[in-house]
C-alpha cells in the first residue's frame, strides 16, 4: 500500500514543493543568480555595505639578516545602510471539495489530490523565483520599486550608481547606418574600468539587442570589407574589437503574466532584461567579493494552533483560519538583492 499523504506535514510538504523547482534552477540558474548569489541570513534586516578597497601596492625586499618590513593595512572605506528583506508571499485556498479528498478514507483518492496540491505549490514557488529575478534585474538597472497590492503603497530603493552609469546611446542602434555599437561598448566598457579599476568585460544583451550589434553596417569598416560585399559579423567577432576578454551573454529569459491567458507569443512574454537594453559589469566576483548577491532570509512557519517556529530559505505550509474555517496553501520567502559594488554595474538605453 503507497504511504497517505499528510496535508500538515510542513517538512515534507516544503520538500515536495521547493525540491523539483529547486533543482530545475540548480540545472540551468537564471542569469541573476549567477550576478547575485543567494546568501542565507538569520535576520528580516541587513546591512548595506558598499566597500571601496584602497590600492595596497606590491611587496619590498628584505636585505640579508635584516628585519623585514613592517606593512600597515590599507584602509577600506565604507558605506552602511540597513535595508530590510521584502516578504515573497502568497496564498491559494483549497475549497470544500479538495478538502475532502485530502481527508479521504481511499488513500489513492487522497494521494491524488495531495499531489493536486503539490502542483500548485510548485507553481506558487514558480512564481515566487520569478519574483526574485524580476527584483534582481531591477537592482541591476540601478533602483527597485516594491508594491503591495493590497494596501498600494510602495517602497523605493534607490542603490546608489554612480553619474554616467546609466547612459542613452547618442545615435540609437536601431539607426544601423549611422549608430556604431562598437564604439558606444568601448565607452561603456572605459567608464566601468574609470569608476572600478575593472574593465566591463561581461556585455548583457537579449537576442534583439544583438541583432542590431551585428546588423550595423559600420561593422564593414571595422573589418575592411570591401563595398558591396555581404558579410554579417557573428557576436564573437565584435567582442574582438572590444577590451581583451569581452564577453557578451545573451539572455531572453522571461514570464507571461496571468493577462496573457494561453498566448505563448513573443509579446505575450516580459522579459528580465528589456530589449534595447545593455547591462555591462565587470566579472561578478572583485578582489574575492561578490557585486551582487541576494540575501535569503527566514520564514515564520506554524507549528500548532498557538505556535509558530522560524525556518531558513522558503518554506510552503497549508494553515487553518480558525475563524472562517478556510485552508491555503501557504509558499514564502524573504529575500532583497544587494548591490556591494555599484561601480561595477553600467546600464545603458540604446534603441
Amino acid at each position: 500500500m503507497p504511504p497517505s499523504f499528510s496535508i500538515w506535514d510542513q517538512a515534507v510538504l516544503s520538500e515536495l514543493v521547493i525540491e523539483p523547482v529547486e533543482t530545475a534552477l540548480e540545472q540551468s540558474p537564471p542569469l541573476g543568480r549567477l550576478i547575485a548569489p543567494q546568501k542565507d541570513i538569520s535576520s528580516r534586516m541587513a546591512r548595506m555595505d558598499v566597500g571601496n578597497q584602497y590600492s595596497f601596492g606590491m611587496g619590498q625586499f628584505k636585505a640579508p639578516n635584516a628585519m623585514p618590513a613592517l606593512v600597515e593595512m590599507p584602509t577600506v572605506e565604507r558605506r552602511e545602510a540597513l535595508i530590510e528583506l521584502a516578504q515573497l508571499e502568497e496564498l491559494h485556498r483549497i475549497n470544500s471539495e479538495q478538502w475532502m479528498k485530502l481527508n479521504s478514507k481511499d488513500d489513492d483518492i487522497k494521494n491524488g489530490e495531495g499531489l493536486a496540491v503539490v502542483e500548485r505549490g510548485s507553481i506558487l514557488q514558480r512564481r515566487n523565483e520569478r519574483l526574485s529575478e524580476w527584483m534582481r534585474w531591477q537592482a541591476f538597472q540601478g533602483s527597485l520599486t516594491i508594491t503591495y497590492p493590497r494596501t498600494n503603497s510602495q517602497i523605493f530603493i534607490d542603490y546608489g550608481f554612480l553619474p554616467g552609469h546609466k547612459p542613452t546611446a547618442a545615435i540609437l542602434w536601431s539607426d544601423t547606418v549611422n549608430s556604431d555599437p562598437v564604439a558606444d561598448l568601448e565607452a561603456y566598457q572605459q567608464k566601468v574600468a574609470d569608476d572600478s579599476g575593472y574593465l566591463g568585460i561581461r556585455i548583457h544583451i537579449t537576442s534583439a539587442t544583438a541583432k542590431l550589434i551585428v546588423t550595423n553596417v559600420k561593422l564593414k569598416s571595422y573589418f575592411n570589407v570591401p563595398a558591396g560585399q555581404p558579410f554579417r559579423a557573428t557576436l564573437q567577432q565584435v567582442a574582438s574589437l572590444l577590451a581583451d576578454g569581452t564577453e557578451f551573454v545573451v539572455y531572453d529569459a522571461g514570464y507571461r503574466p496571468m493577462a496573457s491567458g494561453a498566448s505563448r507569443t513573443d509579446a505575450a512574454h516580459s522579459r528580465y532584461l528589456a530589449n534595447n537594453k545593455v547591462l555591462v559589469t565587470t566579472p561578478y566576483t572583485v578582489e574575492g567579493e561578490q557585486i551582487a548577491d541576494t540575501l535569503n532570509g527566514q520564514v515564520e512557519i506554524s507549528t500548532g494552533f498557538n505556535s509558530t517556529s522560524v525556518l531558513q530559505g522558503a518554506q510552503s505550509e497549508v494553515i487553518l483560519d480558525h475563524l472562517t474555517k478556510n485552508r491555503y496553501l501557504r509558499q514564502a520567502s524573504a529575500r532583497i538583492p544587494r548591490i556591494l559594488h555599484p561601480e561595477s554595474f553600467l546600464f545603458a538605453t540604446v534603441a
